[in-house]
């Protein structure tokens, strides 16, 4: 029985709001996909901890018997994080990563060399993590790409590189010896999207403004790697930059260039205010080592 602290925090705060919106808000999370941790949650235990109508949310005796050991759980866990925290190396780095490339790999090969002193850990976050890394302190920056120039008005957002937008699809899909295809090739297309919609909305925002209500989200990924299994088993297309075919290429997969799409934009996500010096360090070389000539 696989049970996370993130299924009881979810448990919990549900159980303290008896309101999805509002706990989810207090998670930093969406409804949906607070919705889905307490399902999770629901059939690795075997029981029922809510009931719900369009109108209520009302916890079982099943919820009311969980409450006190989930807050067990969650104080140790707290207390073993505050030790963790507490014996931490004074210069760590945690970068969180949406999907790897050769851009990110130059800048963290760099930095590797110009800052020695650093405990690196680098977080593969998917494209359903990176807000909920960054709001919950999990890693100190995150490298994510966009089709658009703001990722979040959270936090700073520094512009690193662009890549070209690709069709990523199976080998034998209608459009795979095309040389390239432009929007409104892709009516009809069904896309393989993330479980969480606000991040899918936001991937393919282009795609709505071109052809709207023409295709259709099936939300079964949680991150690239997924994307990639669903799009060889020609289940769906998706969305992905240039760089992406030098890394992922897969006989099975194709990827082919959309003509009138906007390049996608890789940022450098930072807190807007606090970082400490060893990010405001990394920051700066990415920067640079992102803007020198090639």
């Amino acid at each position: 029985m696989n049970i996370t602290v993130l299924h009881l925090r979810s448990f919990l705060v549900l159980a303290r709001e008896l309101h999805f919106g509002r706990a989810a808000q207090r998670l930093n999370i969406s409804p949906s996909t607070l919705s889905e941790q307490i399902a999770m949650l629901e059939k690795r235990l075997q029981m029922k901890l809510f009931t719900r109508t369009s109108r209520t949310v009302e916890p079982t005796g099943a919820a009311s018997e969980l409450i006190p050991l989930a807050e067990k759980v969650i104080g140790s866990m707290d207390e073993l994080l505050h030790w963790a925290s507490s014996a931490r190396p004074a210069r760590e780095l945690r970068v969180g990563v949406m999907v790897s490339s050769p851009h990110f790999q130059q800048v963290m090969a760099e930095a590797s060399r110009a800052m020695p002193d650093i405990s690196w850990t680098i977080h593969q976050l998917g494209f359903v993590g990176c807000d909920e890394a960054l709001a919950g302190n999990t890693v100190d920056c995150a490298f994510v790409g966009t089709l658009d120039e703001n990722p979040t008005g959270d936090f700073q957002a520094l512009p690193l590189w662009r890549d070209n937008c690709m069709l990523v699809l199976s080998q034998h899909h209608r459009l795979a010896s095309r040389d390239s295809v432009r929007w409104e090739d892709l009516r009809g297309e069904k896309f393989i999207g993330a479980p969480d919609s606000r991040q899918t909305t936001s991937w393919l925002a282009p795609l709505a403004t071109a052809i709207p209500g023409q295709y259709s989200v099936l939300p079964l990924a949680r991150n690239f790697e997924e994307i990639l299994d669903y799009c060889a088993a020609g289940l769906g297309v998706n969305i992905c930059a240039q760089s992406a075919a030098q890394i992922y290429a897969r006989p099975a997969l194709r990827f082919v260039p959309i003509g009138d799409a906007p390049q996608i934009t890789t940022h450098l996500v930072v807190p807007a205010a606090g970082s400490t010096p060893a990010v405001e360090e990394f920051a700066r070389l990415a920067v640079r080592v992102s803007h020198q000539p090639t």
